[in-house]
Formats: C-alpha cells, sequence, structure tokens
C-alpha cells in the first residue's frame, strides 16, 4: 500500500518539477523572473499603485517586493515615480514593455495550464481538484494551512536561504 502512495508523491514532485521548468524556459529572453510575475500582473492591473500595497496584496514582506520592483525596473518593465501626496512613497506603474511582457507571460501560463489538462473533462479536473484540496489538508499545520500561495513561496524561500548557509 504504501509503495503506490509514494509512486503517486514521485509523480506529484515530479509533475510540479516539469511544469516549472517549462515556464521558465517559457520565460527565457522575457527579462522576467517566474517568481516576478504576479508583482507585474498586480501593477498593470494597478496601474500607480505602492511597494506597500503589492506587499499586501500577494502577502509577502515589503523588502522581497523592494528587490523585486528593482530588477523590474532595471529591466525596463516598470517605473516608478515619487507620490506627490507623499514623498516617502512611489508610484510603480508597467511601461509599455512590462505590459506586453505580462500579457505574453500570462498567455504563455494560460497555455501552459491548458496543455497541463489536454484530455481531461472536466469531472476529472474538478475531482483532481477535490482530490489535491485533501492532501493538501492532510500535510498542512498550523505554520502552513492559513497562508496564501505567495506567502508559501516566500517562506520556501526563506529555507532554501537556511539550507544554504548551513
Amino acid at each position: 500500500m504504501e509503495d503506490i502512495r509514494l509512486k503517486a508523491g514521485y509523480k506529484l514532485s515530479r509533475l510540479e518539477l516539469v511544469r516549472r521548468i517549462l515556464f521558465r524556459s517559457m520565460l527565457r529572453g522575457e527579462h522576467l523572473h517566474h517568481r516576478q510575475m504576479p508583482i507585474l500582473v498586480y501593477i498593470v492591473q494597478h496601474e500607480g499603485c505602492t511597494q506597500a500595497e503589492i506587499a499586501e496584496a500577494l502577502s509577502v514582506t515589503p523588502s522581497s517586493i523592494a528587490t523585486s520592483t528593482k530588477r523590474l525596473q532595471n529591466a525596463g518593465l516598470i517605473t516608478k515615480r515619487v507620490d506627490e501626496t507623499n514623498l516617502r512613497c512611489n508610484c510603480i506603474s508597467a511601461t509599455e514593455k512590462g505590459k506586453q511582457v505580462e500579457e505574453r507571460a500570462r498567455t504563455k501560463h494560460r497555455d501552459l495550464v491548458c496543455k497541463l489538462f489536454e484530455g481531461f473533462n472536466e469531472e476529472e479536473i474538478e475531482s483532481l481538484t477535490l482530490m489535491l484540496d485533501r492532501m493538501i489538508a492532510n500535510i498542512s499545520d498550523e505554520n502552513t494551512e492559513t497562508l496564501r500561495f505567495h506567502q508559501l513561496v516566500e517562506m520556501n524561500d526563506r529555507l532554501d536561504v537556511e539550507d544554504n548557509e548551513e
């Protein structure tokens, strides 16, 4: 019985790894790291937002947003201008290039998800979604059960840093 669980766990890990590799490959040449995509999407959808607003919306630390927006700015995907009503804040906007990159990245992501579910009907996808929800609940604890996706990514990144320091 345990062997089939290990096999299924391995396949889930492999699926996520292949999906991540494919998506990162799709973003090559776009000057956009896959973890910066949600930030760029938010900026495109919320013209003139602040770093604090992005951090709050994505449930990540302001320092991680500061680092990512600096990289997005250096890549020419966003601009920052001082807020006239609060000189300590920057209003962030996507450049035309940033809007085009965001649209292409969202399209590539959508295409990858469609490819992932090729040959599945709606009922099978719904059934899989329910099973995945149960699996997530099975392994969640008080540290992870209420966290949003971006918070989990940030937690994972912190653990990566800690592992590299050992």
